[in-house]
């Protein structure tokens, strides 16, 4: 007996190799209307702050103080000087960065919750004292002679004594004050305090990430009405008043500008600005602050800054500040804007010069938006600096255009409510966000939390004016600012084709695509559970960061096929990851079945077709029993084959049974033996499942006349 059995297979030859790919994302359009927002609304113009008795008992309040009263007064008058130093990274407990996704963005883990996606227009880190890659922060260290960031963006030095000033070495520039006294420098923070320079004077210098701020504070009529810088300049450089912006610059041998000095700024201790003046004498800075006659409250506080050129830099020079994602709106078409490097430093400007009529509620709005679905969660402005009008019609002490900053719900159609607080300020001071002023601001920052955090808010930064009427020259800077945005919702994975079909198959391809609403899809992967190595698996990576400047596409989509899985109910899992790390997985569960039937054994015989014995009438039945785990047996047929080759006799199933799934299926043939020749035949038994797939068996069947058939 011979037994030869076969399968046939429905799968094609050669399939295509996985792959994927993704989906464009929609452009944002959104664009947040008229703020709507004033807390303080100006019917007239506002009151000269304080009485003239505290503004006359205040020239002689404070002549004769100690090192630590001296700094005490500052703080207490001017509080940007109690703000911690400038960092790149204000971290909550517990957080801590995943990633550093390029010079300007980090992905900050948090607890138990997905991660924050931070984006800076500064570089968030720079060379630290050992030059390593270390966050920014402009915290002031000691060294063997003076004071040093710990780890700045533009590097610095400052002697610890008053006379011997600071260098900025990226430029080759030393400004030292003139016919100041050897007072020992006292840091706090990011300040070094030079107290008692000149009678009632003390200066202060801090370190800001693009410059350094050289302040002096004036506490009686007895303080000077002028200060002198002189600069230590390179070979062929020179210093020369800024033909297109207030203020001096420093201009390399070959006319590129290594720095720029602000116009300085002088302001009392009920905000007022008092006149100053700066001109350039050879290589010395000469500014006058005419403070003795005019209607004061002391201290006041002087202000020149010198910001180098991002050119310069001596970290992350190539990319100095990064001001994409910050979109700009004026519906009024009043305002003028500018990004990049000008006269306040590197940053967004709105501003106007001359003087122009504004209709009153003009606005022009700075803002970035959340992508998608995400939310922004702190909006942290720094580097801010407003300088309202002086002239015109609104002149200072009405200051009719107001800086604002805070963030916008599209959904709320409204700021959200929120809380922003000064960076640093060991006094804490805090208000409602949005923040809003009509004053001056001397490069501030603002950091705003506890937000409602409603689906793709916008951060803005803000410039506005109340009256109607002519106005003449203001400016509304914004140096630095960072967001922060959440996205806790996962992505979804949806079927594209070939999955949901429960039908047993032998070969399907199939495709299913990940979508995140929020900060976009970083990765799609198929595999198999339980198949490792299988070769149709496949990731799909986007290759993004997630940040601004690589933003993670909203869809991705992986096709593959069922070649190179098993036989059965197997399981195909797509599973999404979203560019913070929010993961989702979906199974579908696949048939697949490329094997014919198995022809069951019957009274201990081989399996296939049996013969029982032959009856008087010269006739002979077989019988065969067919299994299939698939897609189940749908038929049996049988033929009867001559040793020459002719197929004398056979039976097509002339019931084929319909089925879902692993049916089993038995069929009789009977064969009138006594009209066959004498000889062996061959017995075919052929089972066909559902999809097609057959299963053959063969053994040989010997007959005599008047002799049972012999099989083997």
């Amino acid at each position: 007996m011979t037994l030869t059995v076969g399968t046939l297979f429905g799968a094609p030859a050669h399939a295509s190799p996985p792959g994927g790919g993704k989906g464009a994302p929609a452009a944002d359009t959104r664009v947040p209307p008229s703020p709507h927002t004033d807390p303080a609304l100006r019917t007239h113009a506002s009151a000269r702050p304080g009485s003239r008795e505290r503004r006359h008992a205040s020239r002689t309040a404070y002549t004769d103080l100690t090192r630590g009263e001296a700094v005490a007064l500052a703080q207490r008058h001017f509080p940007g000087l109690d703000e911690r130093g400038y960092r790149a990274l204000d971290l909550e407990p517990g957080e801590r960065v995943e990633a550093w996704l390029g010079a300007r963005a980090a992905r900050i883990a948090r607890p138990g919750e997905a991660d924050l996606l931070l984006e800076s227009q500064l570089p968030l880190r720079t060379l630290g004292a050992d030059g390593t890659p270390a966050p920014v922060d402009l915290s002031l260290r000691a060294g063997g002679d003076g004071f040093a960031p710990l780890a700045p963006i533009v590097a610095l030095e400052v002697g610890d004594r008053a006379h011997e000033g600071i260098t900025l070495d990226d430029i080759d520039v030393a400004v030292q004050p003139v016919g100041v006294s050897d007072s020992a420098g006292l840091t706090r923070q990011d300040k070094a305090f030079f107290t008692d320079t000149a009678p009632d004077t003390d200066h202060i210098v801090t370190p800001l990430p693009t410059g350094v701020d050289l302040g002096a504070q004036l506490r009686s009529p007895q303080s000077p009405e002028r200060f002198r810088w002189r600069l230590e300049l390179p070979a062929g450089a020179r210093l020369q008043r800024s033909a297109d912006a207030p203020g001096a610059e420093i201009v390399a041998a070959d006319g590129a500008k290594l720095a720029h000095i602000t116009a300085p700024v002088a302001w009392d201790a009920d905000d007022q600005k008092v006149p100053s003046t700066l001109t350039v004498a050879g290589n010395e800075l000469v500014v006058d602050v005419a403070h003795r006659g005019a209607d004061v409250r002391y201290p006041v506080m002087l202000d020149p800054t010198i910001l180098e050129d991002s050119s310069n830099w001596y970290a992350n020079a190539a990319v100095p500040v990064d001001l994409s994602g910050w979109m700009w709106t004026d519906p009024g078409k009043r305002f003028s804007y500018f990004y990049g490097a000008a006269y306040l430093g590197n940053g967004l400007y709105t501003y106007n010069r001359g003087s122009t009529v504004f209709n009153a509620g003009d606005y022009a709005n700075w803002y970035f938006n959340a992508p998608g679905t995400s939310r922004i969660v702190r909006a942290d402005f720094g580097s801010v600096k407003h300088e309202p009008q002086t002239t015109g019609t609104y002149a200072a002490p009405s200051n009719d255009d107001r800086s604002y900053q805070g963030v916008w719900s599209y959904t709320l159609g409204r700021y959200e409510n929120g809380t922003w607080c000064d960076v640093g300020q060991s006094a804490g001071t805090c208000g409602t966000s949005p923040f809003s002023t009509y004053g001056a601001l001397h490069y501030t920052t603002k950091s705003h939390t506890g937000l409602e955090a409603t689906p793709g808010n916008a951060a803005i930064f803000g410039t506005s004016v109340y009256y109607g009427g002519t106005h003449t020259a203001f400016t509304n800077f914004l140096g630095s600012a960072t967001v922060w945005i959440e996205d806790v919702g996962p992505p979804t994975v949806t079927e594209d084709s070939g999955l949901s079909d429960q039908r047993w198959t032998s070969y399907r391809a199939f495709q299913a695509r990940g979508t995140d609403s929020g900060l976009g899809l970083r990765k799609l992967v198929l595999d198999s559970p339980g198949t490792p190595g299988w070769s149709g698996a496949y990731t799909y990576d986007a290759g993004c960061t997630g940040d601004r400047r690589n933003r993670c596409p909203q869809a991705g989509y992986v096709f593959s096929d069922t070649n190179g899985l098993p036989e059965g109910v197997v399981p195909i899992r797509y599973t999404a990851t979203d560019a913070v790390g929010n993961e989702f997985s979906r199974t579908w569960n696949l048939r697949i079945d490329r094997s014919g039937p198995s022809l069951s054994p019957d009274d201990g015989h081989l399996p296939g077709a049996t013969g029982e014995g032959e009856d008087e009438d010269g006739w002979r039945t077989f019988t065969a029993h067919a299994n299939d785990a698939g897609s189940g047996v749908r038929s049996i047929d049988f033929e009867l084959e001559a040793e020459w080759g002719t197929i004398v006799d056979g039976s097509t199933d002339p019931d084929p049974q319909p089925c879902s799934a692993s049916c089993d299926k038995a069929r009789d043939w009977t064969v009138e033996t006594r009209y066959l020749a004498p000889g062996v035949y061959t017995l075919r038994t052929i089972a066909t499942d559902q999809l097609g797939n057959e299963a053959v068996s063969e053994r040989t069947v010997e007959i005599a006349f008047g002799i049972p058939p012999v099989f083997r």
